[in-house]
Order: structure tokens, then sequence, then C-alpha cells
């Protein structure tokens, strides 16, 4: 139990009056089944079929602050999603801090992935580790590239809407998308 002094401020620094809430948080805990440790490297794919993956994994921005472990987590991925989905390294491409520029990007959307993806028997795997932000109105959501602009959304960053069109503009068999990334605001 303790009481905490809470407020709000927007982008242009207006403050709320300051709060005090009671918090008590009451655990009660149940061990209902001890499951097995998750292991990732223990997954083998069992359908090596044709696989496609695209990781952007983005640590270091040149407008936004750090995030923290992006990197190594694309690189993981990368990893994973040729034992857990079958992909071949020459099927994964895995763009790393200034290699995903938002130039990058787009031309790994529309040039490298459909030079990869057969219609309707290709699985697309995609995955991004950075920062992703809403537009102001909150009404569009947006991955930040290497090279983005917080204040120009619409024209330096990736929309997600315009990511999921480019995708299935080409009818792959499937698509597996995994955002890490959240849309809090933080990077304002």
């Amino acid at each position: 139990s303790e009481k905490l002094k809470i407020y709000a401020v927007d982008q242009w620094n207006n403050r709320t009056e300051d709060m005090i809430i009671d918090v008590e948080i009451k655990v009660k805990t149940q061990l209902v089944k001890k499951l097995e440790p998750l292991n990732p490297s223990k997954i083998r794919n069992v359908n090596r079929g044709n696989v496609v993956a695209l990781v952007i994994g983005i640590e270091t921005y040149s407008d936004a602050p750090k995030a923290t472990y992006a990197n190594r987590d694309a690189e993981f991925f990368a990893e994973y999603a040729r034992y857990a989905f079958g992909t071949s390294r020459d099927n994964v491409k895995l763009l790393i801090d200034k290699e995903a520029s938002l130039a990058t990007i787009f031309r790994s959307l529309e040039q490298w992935l459909p030079s990869k993806i057969q219609e309707d028997q290709t699985d697309v795997v995609l995955f991004f580790a950075g920062h992703g932000l809403a537009s102001n109105d909150g009404k569009d959501l947006y991955l930040l590239a290497h090279d983005s602009a917080r204040d120009l959304l619409s024209r330096t960053a990736l929309s997600r809407k315009e990511l999921f069109q480019l995708i299935n503009k080409h009818n792959p068999k499937s698509v597996k998308v995994f955002f890490d990334a959240c849309y809090s605001g933080q990077t304002r």
C-alpha cells in the first residue's frame, strides 16, 4: 500500500493538476501446472517450404532515442526464422540501424520481397524491432526508420497500413508479422 502523486504532460508541456491516488496491490498466486521452460532453439520447422523473411532492427536513430536491444532482437529473430519457419539464408533480409533507412526499407518491400514471393505459395515473415509512433490524431500508426523525422511521420516513416498493402498486393500464401514497438509517444 502506498500513495502516488500522478500528473499528465502533453507534447506542448501542458500539465494537469497533481492527483494523489492510493495504490494497493493484492497478490494471490496459485500454481496450476508447471510447464517446461521455453527454449526457442529446440523448435525445428516441419514445413521447409517457400518462406521469406524481412527482419528489421533499429537501435540507434538519427532523430529518436535509442531502442535498446532492437539490433540483437532482430539478429536473433533472423536465426529463429530459419529454425522455426524454415527460411533459407538466401530468403532472409536483415536490416540493422543505418541499413534500415526509409529508402532501404521501401526498396526491400517493393523490389526484394516481390522477387521472392510466388503468388499463393510463399509464406512471408516480417519482424520489426524499434520505435513506433502514432500520428498526432492517433488514427495512423507508423514504424520509424533509422532516418525518420518524428515531426514528419507521413513523409519519413512507414505507415503500418501501407506496409500491409505492399505485402498483400503480391498475394503470399500467408503473412506472419511481429512488431516489437510501442506507440506510446515516448519518442516524441
